[in-house]
C-alpha cells in the first residue's frame, strides 16, 4: 500500500526540505520505491538534489497544468528506486491558474492517482505558505511529518499546521494523521531538552517524536548539490534520518 506524506510546517526556516529530501533518500536506500515531489516554487529540494532548472525538464507546474503526464515528469536520480519531480519558479503560476478551476484542490491527487501505486512512499516537500500548492499536497496525502526547531515560533508554526490539517480533514472528507514530529537541528543543551519534554507532554501518544542533531556537514551539503545523508554518510544526523525512515517503513507494514 502506498503511503503519501506531506512534510510541512507553516513556519519557514525549520529545515523542512532537508528533512524531506534526506528521509526520502533513506527510504530508497532501504529498498523502497520512493517518489519525492518538490511542491515549493523556490525549488530548494530540486537544488539540493543537483537537478538543473535550466534544461527544460518537466516539472510539477506541467503536472498541475495538465500539459504533461506524471510519467513524463518523473526522473530517477541518485538511486534506482529514488524518483523525483522537480520544481521551479513557474510553479507560482500554477496557483494563479488553478484559482478559477473546479475542484482545484484535487488536481495533484488526480495526477498522482494514475501511477501512485507504483511507489511505496510518495513525499511532498510543501512550501510554508497555505496556498493551493500546499492544499493540493495535503488533500493528496494521508499522513503528515512536521519538522520544527526548539524555539517559541516553532510552536506557533506547529499550531497553525495542526489547525490546517483539521481544516483539510473537515472540508475534504479526509482523515490525515500527524505521523511524526522532528525536532530538527537539535543540540544537547538543557534548554532544548526541556523544550522537547514540555512539548511532548502536550502531544497525543500516537505521534512519534524524533530529534535530529545539528550536523554542519548536512548543513553545507546543499551547496555541493547533495543530500546530507550522501554527503556525510556516517554522521549522527544521517543515522537519525535512517532511523526515521525505518520507523515509517515499520509503521506502513503494521497498518497495511
Amino acid at each position: 500500500m502506498t503511503r503519501i506524506y506531506s512534510v510541512i510546517n507553516r513556519k519557514g526556516g525549520v529545515g523542512k526540505t532537508t528533512c524531506a529530501v534526506n528521509i526520502a533518500v533513506c527510504l530508497a536506500a532501504a529498498g523502497k520505491n520512493v517518489l519525492l515531489v518538490d511542491m515549493d516554487p523556490q525549488g530548494n529540494a530540486t537544488t539540493m538534489l543537483g537537478v538543473r532548472k535550466d534544461l527544460g525538464l518537466g516539472t510539477v507546474y506541467h503536472l498541475l497544468s495538465g500539459t504533461k503526464t506524471i510519467e513524463s515528469v518523473v526522473m530517477t536520480i541518485h538511486l534506482p528506486s529514488f524518483h523525483f519531480i522537480m520544481a521551479d519558479t513557474d510553479l507560482v503560476g500554477a496557483e494563479i491558474e488553478l484559482v478559477n478551476c473546479k475542484e482545484r484542490e484535487r488536481f495533484l491527487q488526480r495526477a498522482i492517482g494514475t501511477c501512485g501505486a507504483a511507489y511505496d512512499f510518495i513525499i511532498f516537500d510543501c512550501p510554508p505558505s497555505l496556498g493551493l500548492l500546499t492544499i493540493n499536497a495535503l488533500v493528496a496525502s494521508d499522513r503528515v511529518i512536521v519538522p520544527l526547531q526548539c524555539e517559541f515560533f516553532s510552536i506557533e508554526g506547529f499550531i497553525q499546521t495542526r489547525d490546517t490539517i483539521f481544516w483539510i480533514n473537515r472540508h475534504f472528507d479526509k482523515s490525515i494523521t500527524m505521523d511524526a514530529i522532528l525536532f530538527n537541528m537539535f543540540d544537547d543543551s538543557s534548554e532544548k531538552r526541556n523544550f522537547i519534554h514540555e512539548f511532548q507532554s502536550k502531544l497525543d501518544e500516537s505521534v512519534a517524536t524524533w530529534t535530529i542533531h545539528y550536523d554542519h556537514q548536512v548543513n553545507i551539503a546543499p551547496s555541493h548539490f547533495k543530500p546530507g545523508v550522501c554527503y556525510n554518510p556516517w554522521g549522527v544526523a544521517t543515522r537519525e534520518f535512517q532511523d526515521i525512515a525505518l520507523h515509517l517503513i515499520e509503521t506502513n507494514r503494521r497498518t497495511s
